[in-house]
């Protein structure tokens, strides 16, 4: 086999650090992939403040032959979100590794996106502490009857019924998986069998287990699990600038459809370190929106 050249891998590195950014984003992600999001390839700085809109409430009335209807008059409200939030990871490769920069950016990529993934998951995980729904007991292992606790409360706020999620600990993971039915097919039937990242559907609730659950030291150690519809939460993305035609820089921009993150690549020599240097940023904000309504914490 050929081997790739200078010109050739100046062209190369940036798309293909993008896709493998990504798909490994994706893999270390839930929250991103559940929340409601919003992007668009318009160029901001960390910041910048964009308004996400709210629709007003509208009511069903009974028509009166004879009498002309009376519309709604729905005030729409808005939301602001700051995009406060720029990551990233950036490695170096010295000139004697120049030869073998793909290998060896490909390993330096496998221990760094997840950390990106990670900040970004945390940041939605961590609106929790915007909920004023809140069941469970604090030091205690997630039960059947917690998530029926939160069910019942989504219900008592009209939340809809359709997408509805449920993020576990790992140790609350532990629990459920100990609950005969949760794992028999023929309880759950074939919507609610395990499959991959998921524990099926649970009273309601596409369920999930993630690392990442905040937990509060104690006594007692306070876990905050999360029952949510898309619409309690937003990510919202932008794009960063590109540096100047001329700068002797790499550079790429690629949108995650799944996400909604924006991620930039560039790659350029550092007379300092002797190396070049690569790094891949976002530009983002997550808020809570409509969590009053559509987003229940889980304490255990």
């Amino acid at each position: 086999m050929a081997a790739v050249t200078t010109t050739e891998a100046a062209d190369i590195i940036p798309k293909f650090w993008l896709n493998e950014a990504i798909t490994r984003f994706r893999a270390n992600t839930i929250m991103t992939r559940l929340c409601r999001r919003d992007y668009e390839n318009t160029t901001m700085a960390k910041g910048d403040t964009i308004s996400i809109p709210k629709r007003g409430v509208v009511t069903a009335k009974s028509k009166v032959q004879g009498s002309p209807i009376v519309p709604d008059a729905p005030t729409n409200d808005k939301v602001d979100v700051t995009i406060d939030q720029h990551e990233y990871v950036s490695w170096s490769i010295e000139d004697h590794a120049k030869s073998k920069a793909l290998d060896v950016g490909l390993r330096y990529l496998d221990d760094a996106i997840p950390v990106l993934a990670e900040k970004v998951e945390q940041d939605l995980l961590n609106l929790y502490a915007e909920n004023a729904l809140i069941v469970g007991t604090a030091g205690t292992d997630l039960t059947e009857d917690t998530i029926l606790a939160a069910r019942l409360a989504m219900n008592n706020q009209k939340a809809p019924m359709m997408n509805r999620h449920l993020i576990v600990s790992p140790k609350d993971e532990t629990a459920l998986l100990k609950v005969d039915r949760f794992t028999r097919f023929d309880a759950l039937g074939e919507e609610g069998i395990i499959r991959e990242a998921t524990l099926g559907r649970l009273h309601g609730f596409t369920t999930y287990m993630s690392t990442l659950v905040p937990t509060i030291p104690g006594p007692p150690v306070t876990t905050h699990n999360l029952a949510f519809h898309p619409n309690a939460y937003v990510l919202v993305s932008r794009a960063l600038a590109m540096p100047p035609q001329g700068a002797g820089v790499v550079m790429a921009m690629q949108a995650d459809p799944v996400s909604g993150l924006i991620f930039r690549y560039t790659q350029g020599y550092s007379i300092l370190d002797q190396a070049m240097i690569h790094t891949i940023d976002i530009l983002y904000g997550v808020k809570a929106i409509d969590e009053d309504r559509l987003a229940v914490t889980l304490l255990s």
